[in-house]
């Protein structure tokens, strides 16, 4: 008999118990534990007694199911301690029914906790018999193919995905009952995976199954286009012969062993190969080939063309022809088992293109034996967020020769003494290191010098940015390596004059009031109480496409059923949690509940599809506000959500937090705090950005920052110890504790009116402050702006004695520290929307894998702008 585990054994069963009779709870098994049921297959329909094997280091209790009386179990049999077998024993009445039947046996721990399952399968009786050919494992590419029958009943065959009750038919493969056989059409297996198919016999006009057997395809190594190969030379040959492209190339998670070779003798190739390793290497020539997600680690050798010298070196990549469209993306070159002398990319210009060579999130490893990580003669490349390890005794990326045009930012550069970037006989070249304004490429503190060049260069015809001394001379910057960085819009949605950008989503005249933006994906509210006019609009981020409006789960309470939104990072740093909340007014005679809901089941893409409760129900005290906007700190595992009441007491606004802890919110109140301390006119905004804080603890010192809608730009404050106060007043004073308080006053400077949702991150190592300001015209026509302001020096810091607060202080009357972006048209940016006079503001920042840094910011019923930060 077969032995298998028993998650392969639960899969076997076609017809599983009830859930009502049975209720079966599985649950995950410790790294030591053992238990393995063996398969004793399908039994005869005869009387019989029935051993089965247990090997097992549990003790376990038999538990049988309730509708089937024709098997009863009858005793366990122990034989050595610690991982033992123990034989099992049942006994099986006669079959006498014209079709197969099964009973399911679970096997649960001394505590009731699920260990394993076992079916067993008994044949037909009455009088029926019937033998299927054993088949083995069909090709990859299909075809057809006959398995032998013998059965003394007339039968028909039909083909299910799965073992389960309710399985669809499939389509891949199709079966044709014959008089002693079943013909059986099987199509290419496209799907990069090994699949089955279980093949059911009735008895000819009856429902009653007499056999079953399993069929299975093996998994394609390679697919090209829509076409399945078990093997890469397969599927390189017909690449060789495409006349008609783009061409497709998806590699299994296994080892490809062969050379890829693409020129301009062919059609334009895309290589995805998440998971995959070619053994081997590839040569790209004049063609634009992007490759995705690939480790290369050939583990023979692979000849450059000689190049001015008599070296040639093994390769992972080598691109002869420059700017021709190449893309690399995610790819690793490993080298590190290699001998010397071999270099991971290799760019020769033997003929050079219009474009740019695109080189972004690439890893090339050399190991302890060190190696030319990367050699660029006149490259026409952007070589970006890659990381070079293991470097070559002098160097571990060289550019040389003439006519290059390569961008080097946000590279990191680990290993030996050896430099990250050397110069070799450059003529006539521009090179830009970092984002031309800064060196951004991060050098480990064991790299000698972040550029370093032979004797023999010259600065004529070279153009650096910024300044790179060498031994022939230096070249000034073009561009100041203070200056502050700027902002590109990639998309936006926004309108003139006339017409309602928002209609096609929804025509909620407050929609877009708050929105978070992670993942690749922008989540925007929808604040209304009506239905379809509320939930969260979902964009993609780099196109600004529409993707779906989440609506389900979210329950009808509040004066807007979807208003605030905030994220939470995972602990391990995987991605964030997105928290909604409703908005609600607190009143004696009819109090409304504060709602806060989290986007759950997740689609193919990783994008939410629904709104779970996470917190049921927070009754809003008489003359409160909460839900206007939430705002988040901390991680999911350890967290707070926070919100400021929009309606004032006097002059100050009430403010409530929450505790999140592993993903879960305490429904009772973590904090009360303030009340916030507005002065004068000062309307404090409904939003606050905390920026830094000891712990997540009720008596924590925290300092947060909030915007306003009145005659002050900012308020800055921390409370301490007694979370019972916020410290901050109208001018540079000091609090009890001796520290510094701030507000920033109105007509200092750059500051705008309204302005809303501050932001504070890094760019490059500056600390940067981003936010929303809002005006209306004389109609009541909503304007708005993005602005970027440095706050302060090069990686100084939120929390240590808060020297950002005299940056910013210090920045007030700066012009050269603000920048404004129009988040409408900049020659039109007055809106018409559904002319709401709202002037609610939002946006928020974001860091992809790559290290770009994205801001989106936008204005309720006029639109918004997705902005992406220059490196």
């Amino acid at each position: 008999m077969k032995k298998i585990l028993y998650t392969l054994m639960a899969a076997c069963v076609l017809f599983a118990c009830k859930p009502q009779e049975q209720e079966v709870k599985p649950e995950p098994q410790g790294p030591s534990q053992v238990f393995e049921v063996e398969d004793p297959g399908t039994l005869s329909p005869d009387p019989q007694t029935l051993s089965v094997n247990v090997k097992t280091s549990v003790e376990f209790d038999v538990v049988m199911p309730k509708d089937t009386p024709w098997v009863t179990y009858l005793d366990t049999k122990a034989e050595a301690p610690a991982v033992s077998i123990k034989v099992v024993r049942f006994s099986l009445t006669l079959n006498e029914e014209d079709k197969m039947r099964q009973a399911r046996v679970v096997f649960n721990d001394k505590e009731g906790k699920q260990l394993g399952t076992l079916a067993i399968m008994q044949k037909a009786g009455g009088g029926i018999e019937i033998t299927v050919e054993t088949p083995e494992v069909y090709p990859v590419e299909g075809g057809s193919f006959t398995l032998a029958v013998t059965s003394n009943v007339p039968f028909a065959v039909k083909a299910f995905a799965s073992s389960e009750e309710n399985a669809e038919e499939v389509t891949w493969v199709v079966p044709t009952a014959q008089a002693e056989a079943v013909a059986l059409e099987i199509e290419p297996n496209d799907q990069i995976s090994q699949r089955s198919a279980e093949l059911r016999f009735y008895r000819e006009g009856t429902e009653n199954l007499i056999a079953v057997q399993t069929i299975i395809q093996a998994e394609p190594h390679v697919i090209l286009n829509d076409a399945a190969y078990a093997d890469l030379a397969s599927a390189l040959a017909d690449y060789a012969l495409m006349t008609a492209g783009p061409a497709v190339l998806t590699l299994d998670a296994s080892v490809h062993k062969g050379d890829i070779i693409a020129d301009e003798t062919m059609v334009p190739l895309t290589i995805y190969g998440e998971g995959a390793t070619l053994d081997g290497t590839i040569e790209i020539k004049n063609l634009p080939v992007t490759i995705e997600g690939l480790t290369i680690a050939p583990s023979e050798e692979g000849v450059l063309p000689a190049y001015e010298t008599d070296f040639k070196y093994q390769h992972g990549i080598m691109l002869h022809g420059a700017g021709y469209g190449v893309t690399l993306s995610g790819v690793t070159i490993d080298m590190s088992h290699l001998a010397a002398d071999a270099t991971g990319i290799f760019l020769l210009s033997e003929s050079v293109g219009a474009g740019h060579d695109i080189i972004r999130g690439v890893t090339v490893d050399g190991g302890a034996s060190g190696h030319r990580l990367m050699q660029i003669y006149g490259g026409r490349v952007s070589l970006t967020g890659s990381t070079f390890r293991g470097p070559y005794s002098s160097y571990a990326v060289r550019v040389g020769n003439k006519d290059n045009d390569v961008i080097l930012a946000s590279n990191t550069f680990e290993g030996t003494s050896a430099c990250g970037v050397h110069f070799n006989n450059l003529e006539n070249s521009n090179i830009t290191l970092g984002n031309g304004a800064r060196d951004n490429n991060k050098f480990a503190e064991t790299i000698e010098l972040p550029y370093k060049a032979n004797s023999d260069v010259t600065a004529a015809g070279n153009t650096f940015a910024p300044a790179v001394e060498y031994a022939g001379g230096a070249v000034n910057p073009i561009i100041d390596p203070e200056a502050m960085a700027s902002l590109t819009r990639v998309w936006g949605y926004y309108n003139g004059r006339t017409g309602a950008w928002d209609d096609a989503i929804t025509s909620q005249s407050n929609w877009n009031r708050n929105v978070a933006i992670t993942g690749g994906h922008v989540y925007v509210n929808i604040s209304g109480n009506e239905d379809g006019k509320y939930g969260i609009a979902v964009f993609n981020m780099k196109d600004g496409s529409y993707v779906r409006t989440i609506t389900d789960g979210f329950e009808k309470e509040g004066r807007f059923y979807t208003s605030g939104i905030a994220k939470l990072p995972l602990a391990d740093g995987s991605g964030d949690v997105i928290y909604v909340s409703n908005m609600a007014i607190g009143n004696d005679e009819s109090p409304q509940k504060l709602m806060i809901y989290k986007l759950v089941e997740f689609d193919s893409e990783g994008i939410p599809t629904k709104a779970e409760v996470a917190l049921n129900g927070y009754e809003v005290p008489a003359g409160k506000r909460f839900g206007d906007k939430m705002t988040s700190y901390g991680t999911d595992a350890d967290g707070l959500l926070m919100f400021t009441s929009y309606t004032k007491e006097g002059a100050s606004r009430a403010f409530i937090e929450f505790k999140v802890d592993e993903g879960v919110i305490n429904p009772e109140i973590h904090l009360t705090g303030g009340p916030l301390f507005c002065t004068g006119n000062n309307d404090c905004g409904a939003g606050m950005y905390v920026i830094t804080s000891q712990t997540t603890g009720a008596g924590s010192t925290r300092q947060a920052l909030y915007g306003s809608s009145n005659d002050f730009r900012f308020d800055v404050g921390w409370w301490y110890e007694n979370p019972d106060f916020w410290y901050n007043v109208s001018t540079k004073e000091t609090g009890e504790d001796g520290s510094e308080i701030y507000s920033i006053l109105s007509g200092a400077g750059n500051y705008d009116a309204n302005a809303l949702d501050p932001r504070l991150f890094y760019i490059a190592g500056y600390p940067y402050l981003a936010y929303v300001t809002i005006e209306l015209d004389a109609q009541s026509h909503s304007a708005g702006w993005l602005r970027l302001v440095r706050v302060g020096y090069r990686n100084s810091t939120f929390n240590s004695g808060y020297p950002w607060l005299d940056n910013l202080w210090a920045a007030r009357n700066d012009d050269s520290s603000f920048q404004r972006y129009a988040i409408g048209d900049s020659d039109d940016y007055y809106a018409v929307g559904h002319e709401s006079t709202n002037k609610t503001g939002y946006c928020d920042v974001y860091q992809d894998e790559l290290g770009d840094i994205y801001i989106v910011a936008g204005i309720t019923s006029t639109g918004m702008s997705l902005f992406k930060v220059d490196l």
